[in-house]
């Protein structure tokens, strides 16, 4: 059985490949649309990256948000691990309607008897963002409900945590 260190280890190793992934895109795009360096330092700015770890039962949840403005593409990426049974879920459907932008990401998984439920919706809407993700974990008749929601508006961040269990 791993112990705490290896996991904080390992939550690193994962994070930093995460970020090397994404930032690896966006210079990929820069070039291949020959952006200018002063937009591309705008598209870097607006990279978030949220890692959230419950050591004990060893949940790990990467959110990585990427907004490119001037043509409005959104790119998500929802990493979900679960070590000893190293679960990873991905799943992105983009909807765009009169200018609000939906981007709904569900991934049901049962195996075991465990049941893992995890919605992303990420609504854009007159420059308000406003992103919920809820965790829902039934496992051996014990619930637990992880809701995080994360506002930016006007250059204020907002980063909300509750556990139900």
């Amino acid at each position: 059985m791993s112990t705490i260190r290896e996991d904080i280890n390992s939550a690193d190793e994962l994070q930093f490949k995460t970020e090397k992934k994404i930032r690896n895109t966006i210079n990929f795009n820069a070039e291949k649309e020959k952006r200018e360096p002063q937009l591309q330092a705008e598209i870097l700015k607006i990279l978030k990256l949220m890692d959230y770890t419950r050591y004990h039962n060893q949940y790990i949840l990467t959110l990585v948000d990427y907004t490119r403005y001037h043509n409005q593409y959104i790119l998500t990426l929802v990493d979900y691990t679960r070590y000893h049974n190293q679960y990873i879920l991905k799943l992105m459907d983009y909807t765009r309607y009169h200018n609000q932008y939906i981007l709904t990401l569900v991934d049901y998984t049962r195996y075991h008897n465990q049941y893992i439920l995890t919605l992303v919706d990420y609504t854009r809407y007159h420059n308000q963002y406003i992103l919920t993700l809820v965790d829902y974990t039934r496992y051996h008749n014990q619930y637990n409900l992880t809701l995080v929601d994360y506002t930016r508006y006007p250059n204020q961040y907002t980063l909300k945590l509750m556990d139900y269990t």
